[in-house]
């Protein structure tokens, strides 16, 4: 078995190691085949390790503590941090600069919020094979334009198949809630020549309605 071998890692066991070796060879060198050279290798080195080995345990155990002293004044430093942040950024009267200059994030303006639609849509139908109607539709305030309003979310449709278009809305049934223009309604075989009536209005991303439409009626294509 080699030297290297019989040398235990851990400094624990090799500290227990270094003691046994040293006090038995320095105790009985003569038996142990030792020099006088020998000795004074060992018991110089032994006497470096027995003033490292407790300085090192010492400084790990500091180090331990230290950690622990820091983690515990950071936790804290957090708290007051984050709660003070919450304090400033609920206070209308600091601005982005403010904000800026004690490392916190800026915040985006804010977004009003979006009431109720005030104009309605209109609507322009057109023939589109068989037992198909498409509906086109834009904004009241802006009819050469396809996108729809700030704030709309939708155009609700309603349609009433008959005659006669019906005065009261209640007599509509909804067809859809259509985001974009056109919406392509197909028929069935049996209303092919009777007359389609549709009823829009706007509704915001809450589903809040604005006004109705006037009523656009065509006859459904055979």
């Amino acid at each position: 078995m080699s030297a290297k071998t019989i040398i235990p890692a851990p400094d624990e066991e090799f500290d227990n190691f270094f003691k046994a070796f040293h006090d038995a060879v320095t105790g009985n060198p003569k038996g142990f085949g030792l020099s006088a050279d020998d000795v004074t290798l060992i018991q110089s080195t032994y006497a470096t390790w027995t003033v490292a080995f407790p300085a090192h345990k010492s400084s790990q155990l500091k180090a331990q503590q230290d950690t622990t002293t820091k983690n515990k004044a950071r936790d804290a430093g957090e708290a007051a941090a984050r709660s003070l942040a919450k304090k400033i950024n609920g206070n209308p009267a600091v601005d982005n600069a403010m904000r800026a200059q004690a490392a916190l994030p800026a915040h985006g303006v804010a977004k009003s919020a979006t009431g109720a639609p005030t104009t309605e849509p209109v609507g322009r139908l057109e023939v589109k094979g068989r037992n198909t109607l498409i509906l086109h539709f834009t904004d009241a305030a802006t009819p050469l334009v396809l996108a729809k309003p700030h704030g709309v979310h939708a155009c609700e449709i309603r349609i009433h198949v008959g005659d006669v278009a019906p005065a009261d809305e209640a007599d509509y049934t909804f067809l859809a809630h259509d985001t974009r223009t056109p919406y392509i309604d197909e028929h069935p075989a049996s209303d092919a020549g009777k007359t389609a009536h549709y009823m829009m209005r706007w509704l915001n991303a809450k589903l809040t309605p604005g006004p109705w439409s006037h009523v656009i009626s065509a006859k459904i294509p055979h």
